[in-house]
Parts: C-alpha cells; structure tokens; sequence
C-alpha cells in the first residue's frame, strides 16, 4: 500500500467533502430543520440508497477485484469493462423511469409518516420525481471510478464529487438570489441531478484518456462475469440489508416530528467526513494490491497489518473530536440562515451518538476488502444481516424511547457488531506479531493521551479558540505519533 496514493484519495475526498459542507451549509442556510428540509433529505436518500446498493459497494467489492484480475490474468479486461458499464446502463436506466413514475409510492414506503402531512408528502413526491435520474449517472460515474481505482488512479474518482457539490451549491445561491423560499427544495433538487451529470462527463474524460472505449456492447460469456456475478450477488445481498436498516430508520424518524430526518442526515454527514477521508481512502486504495497479491498466491497478511495501524491512527482522534466538541462543530458549519442556536442543540445530539461508529466502521470497510479480495464473501454477509436486524430493532425501541438522537445511537449498536463478526475470523491471522501489536500499542496509548488532552482543555470561548485547539492537539498527536516511528507504516509497499 503506497501512502501517496492514499494520500491522492484522501486529499481528493478533503476537497470534495469540504464542498460537501459547503453544500450541506447552503441547504441549511436555506431550510434549515423545516419541513422542507425534511421532504428534501427524504428524496435525495431514495436515490443514494439504490446508488449504495447498485454502484459505490458493487463496483468496490465486485468490479474492482474481477477487473484487476481480468488485468493481471490478460482476459480482455477492456471488453468486460465495457460490458459492466452497458448492462450497468441499462439495469438503472429502467429503474430510474420506474421510480419517477412511482415517486409518490416509494415516498409513501420510505417516510410514511408524511402522510400526516399533504403538502410535505407533495413536496417529497415532486422532489423526489426530480432526484430520480441522480441514480443513473452517479452509478455510471462509480463505474468508471472504478476503472480508474483499477489503474490505481485514485485522485480523479476521490474529487470528482467536487463538481457535483459545485452544482447544488450554485444552484442553491441562484434560488437565493431569484426565488421564493418555496421555490428552494425545487432548485437544490435540480442542482443534485445537474450535478450527477457533470460529475459522469468528467470521470468519462479521464478514462477516455486511459484508451478504454466504452462501445456499450455486453458480452455475458465473458471468463470475468462468473467471478463478477459470485461476488456482486452477495454484495446486493449484504448492502440490502444496510439500506433496508436506512429505510427503517428513515421510516421511524418520519413519526418523530419536525426536522427529525434533517437533523439525523446533518450530523451523518459530518461523523461520515473522517471515514470518507481515512476509511474508504484505505480501503480503496489497498484492495487492488491485495487481490494482486491474492492472484500471485503472495502473502496478504503484512500488507493488511499495515492498513489497519495506519487507519487507527487517522481515524481515532478524528472521533474523539467529534464527540467532545460536537455544539462547535454545528455552530460553525451551519448555524446562520434559517439554521437557529435550537436545530444546532439537536444535530449536535445525534452527532454525539454516531460519532463512537466512526472507528468500527471504518476498520470493518478494511476488513471488507481483505475478505472481498480472496472472495470469501460469507462473513460479510453475515455480518451485514445480524447488524442490519440489530439496528432495525434498536432504532425501533431508542426512536420512540428517548426520540431521533436514538436512532443515531442505534446505528452504532449495528455497526459495532458488524465489526465484531468481521473481527473474530481474522485474529488467528493477526495474533502474535510483535510489530503490528507494538504500533496498535502505540496508538491506544496516544489516543489516550490526545483523549486527555481534549477533555481537560479550558471551554473555548469562541470559534478561534476552538481551532487554535484543534490544530495544537493534532499536531502535537501526529509528531509524536512520527517520533514513535508509527509512519513507519509508510513502507512503500506494491
């Protein structure tokens, strides 16, 4: 695992998702915890939970290790390529007509609970019908991603979101300028489709550059379809279950009032930054490298120490930030607009709550690949069934025992067995080896440290003071963490 490339996907994912606050402040700005913002959130999550299951995981888990083996074994990997972004095409194109057809339905499944209310159900439904075609083309653009993440050209897919988040921010600055605040959720929604399509023109540019001619042509009997096929059908499978806990969560938080669904997908978007960043950066960029490794019958298991050290050192005091300084982190990313003090207090509640999922979450991507490189595909399965009924069950009992902030806790009860199950098979792999346990050593000791020094720090007086904070603490936790040799983890290994 080379650090420049984690490093390429990281910085591109920073630049995108520093956009993607700037996008989630402009929709805050402009709806703030209201019932629009509730119908908006609601209609954006319909066609990211199809884009989970159909594109992002798929193509991470199933097109990326068959493509790479394609490559390595000289199977024509153009041709399969091809065929995977044609039949990709079509699957989704159908769907997409179906689900503008049926928008008033699917909204009535997912939030039901907005039927208590004609106009925020109306809303959704037209909001919805807009968003719709966002399906195809980011699912198309994850594809060619991953053709990219093939070649372990990580930087283009990792920014490419950049150009998406530029869409929807322009297009809420120009409803600011023009419009009515009805008009609002109407421009925002035009923006997230306007967005999925520039955001497909320039991944297709960059592969285009690669001399990969996408002809739209499949071809079935291809060698790489049965792996592909063995691998994708588990992995719909398994994110099933993922989007069918988002479902019961949405559906549940739709009965719990004014701004619950907004408040829960604000914070979401902030705990997700640092597993964007650190989480799926690692697991990406060293799934290629274990499968190669996995196709040359070459150890994995070093490679896969490597990452794992590296990832808790990214990610631990990420989350300890989020949790010890969750009011300031809201306040300064959306509090101005139609975003009060009070929506801050709420967001802030469930932030609290997802935050302690950052580090299981991320280290079970990772354990992902691992398993997904030499196709075993059972465990995850597992895993992702048992944590999706975990989660249902918990969100049912905590959203209407102690309100949305419930539901936040119960996506990390979920994600945490998730990590679990993963975990145990491995630790006959990991167990006694006298480097990898000294850095985890290391790191736990530091992130206690870096702990202490979060919760014994005055209050901040204001938001300066907050980031003086954070930069001292970082910094100090990186330099020592250099000191101990934990970058070390930097060999530049395949």
């Amino acid at each position: 695992m080379r650090i420049k490339n984690v490093l390429s996907f990281s910085v591109g994912t920073l630049l995108s998702r520093v956009l993607g606050f700037v996008r989630e402040a402009t929709i805050a700005y402009l709806l703030g915890g209201k019932d629009a913002a509730d119908a908006f959130y609601v209609a954006f999550r319909i066609p990211n939970l199809l884009r989970d299951l159909f594109a992002e995981n798929s193509v991470q888990t199933a097109f990326v290790p068959s493509y790479v083996e394609a490559k390595e074994k000289d199977k024509d990997a153009d041709e399969f390529a091809n065929s995977v972004f044609t039949l990709t095409l079509l699957v989704l194109g159908f769907i997409t007509i179906f689900g503008i057809l049926l928008a008033p339905l699917i909204v009535k499944l997912i939030a039901y609970g907005f039927t208590r209310h004609p106009e925020k159900f109306h809303l959704a439904s037209s909001l919805t019908k807009i968003t719709f075609p966002f399906l195809l083309f980011i699912s198309l653009s994850a594809v060619l991603g991953g053709i990219l993440n093939s070649y372990k050209r990580f930087f283009i897919p990792a920014i490419s979101p950049v150009l998406y988040n530029v869409m929807v921010i322009s297009s809420g600055i120009i409803a600011y300028l023009v419009l009515k605040s009805s008009g609002y959720p109407y421009a925002l929604a035009i923006g997230v489709v306007t967005g999925g399509i520039v955001q497909f023109i320039f991944t297709w540019y960059f592969v285009r550059k690669l001399n990969i001619r996408l002809n739209f042509r499949i071809n079935l009997r291809h060698p790489m379809f049965k792996k592909f096929f063995t691998l994708l059908l588990p992995v719909v499978l398994s994110v099933s279950f993922v989007n069918l806990t988002l479902f019961f969560n949405t559906e549940i938080a739709s009965f719990l009032g004014r701004g619950a669904v907004a408040y829960l997908s604000y914070a979401f978007r902030i705990m997700h930054l640092p597993i964007a960043i650190f989480g799926v950066a690692i697991s990406t960029v060293i799934l290629p490298t274990l499968v190669e490794k996995f196709a040359h019958e070459e150890n994995m298991t070093e490679e896969f120490e490597h990452g794992i050290s590296f990832l808790l050192f990214l990610i631990i005091p990420a989350s300890l930030f989020m949790i010890k300084d969750a009011p300031g982190i809201i306040e300064f990313l959306f509090q101005r607009g139609n975003f009060k003090a009070q929506d801050t207090v709420m967001v802030s509640q469930a932030l609290c709550f997802y935050a302690p999922l950052v580090v299981p979450s991320s280290l079970a991507k990772l354990f992902q690949s691992f398993y997904f490189a030499q196709g075993k595909v059972k465990i995850p399965n597992y895993s992702f069934a048992i944590a999706g009924i975990v989660n249902i069950l918990f969100a049912w009992y905590l959203g209407f025992k102690i309100g949305f902030a419930g539901i936040a806790l119960a996506s990390f009860i979920g994600v945490f067995v998730r990590f679990i199950i993963l975990s145990i098979p491995l630790l006959k792999e990991l167990r006694g080896r006298g480097e990898f346990l000294s850095n985890i050593t290391k790191i736990i000791l530091l992130s206690f440290l870096f702990g202490l020094f979060l919760y014994t720090f005055n209050p901040y007086k204001d938001m300066a003071n907050m980031f003086i904070h954070l930069l001292l603490g970082f910094g100090v936790y990186y330099f020592i963490g250099y000191l101990w040799g934990l970058f070390d983890i930097k060999r530049q290994k395949g």
